[in-house]
């Protein structure tokens, strides 16, 4: 079932046609994030991007997320991230005991919102997150579910049905302490529905996650679009920041991975 060229694009303008006339957008540079702000343009609002980066690191996100803000006029706010360890300690902590985290992409996915929402100016933030559970481009997926479509639509199923995918539920709540509307419209219904029953061949062919270039093909065209990372991951080096956890006292039972150190933050020893 082939997706119509301009489907994501109708399903993403939907989403957010009564989103005010000022609206601020999470850019990372990625696909995803792009084509949300080619939406958002489309419906004639004014976009400000905030995009983040470690202190003393210039990641790829932040300078392609920089660069396509320049080239489409819209507004770009940098964020730098912090690299005291007492402090990613106290921000662990948080996240666990307030926001109920526990897995490692959770806690360091969701990490960079707790200094992005601050300093969030607008009423409504968007965020280009969740649409990797439609296209099945995770290690998981294209191991065990790419390889028939009712494979697909079963991690399609098995991904949504975790309402705090992508970190959603958390970020919203975040959001909601600063009086900002995190809005994550990959994660809606509709979008859910359009690609139900599609293969991952029909998503992600000629390129990744086809269907969101094709809605945006001019837009698409100014520039080069890079593949799909994780945001903790890449040359961002966010991972790698909270590895250095294992250096700390916090390390008490010799762990060689950090998953260790969140377990005990979890079970309440740290």
């Amino acid at each position: 079932m082939r997706v119509e060229r301009d489907a994501v694009a109708k399903v993403l303008m939907g989403q957010l046609e009564d989103t005010p006339s000022r609206v601020a957008l999470a850019l990372s540079g990625g696909i995803d994030s792009l084509s949300i702000m080619f939406a958002l343009l489309r419906l004639g609002r004014e976009v400000t991007a905030y995009s983040f980066r470690l202190d003393g690191i210039q990641s790829t996100d932040f300078a392609e997320a920089r660069r396509w803000a320049d080239k489409t006029g819209v507004n770009f706010k940098p964020i730098v991230l912090p690299t005291e360890i007492e402090r990613l300690k106290e921000d662990v902590k948080i996240l666990v005991d307030q926001y109920g985290l526990s897995k490692k992409t959770d806690i360091e996915c969701a990490w960079a919102f707790l200094y992005l929402l601050p300093v969030v100016q607008e009423s409504v933030l968007v965020t280009g997150s969740a649409s990797d559970g439609h296209f099945g481009i995770s290690k998981k997926a294209m191991i065990h579910f790419r390889h028939s479509t009712e494979k697909l639509d079963e991690f399609r199923n098995m991904t949504f049905s975790n309402p705090n995918y992508a970190q959603q539920v958390t970020i919203k709540q975040l959001g909601q302490i600063y009086n900002v509307d995190v809005k994550v419209p990959y994660a809606s219904q509709p979008m859910r529905d359009l690609f139900m029953g599609c293969s991952w061949k029909e998503l992600n062919t000629p390129k990744q996650k086809q269907p969101i270039i094709d809605s945006f093909i001019p837009n698409f065209k100014q520039g080069k679009v890079r593949q799909h990372t994780n945001l903790q991951l890449g040359d961002s080096k966010i991972a790698e920041h909270f590895t250095k956890l294992l250096n700390t006292d916090w390390n008490t039972k010799r762990h060689k991975s950090v998953v260790g150190i969140y377990n005990s933050v979890v079970k309440g020893e740290l």
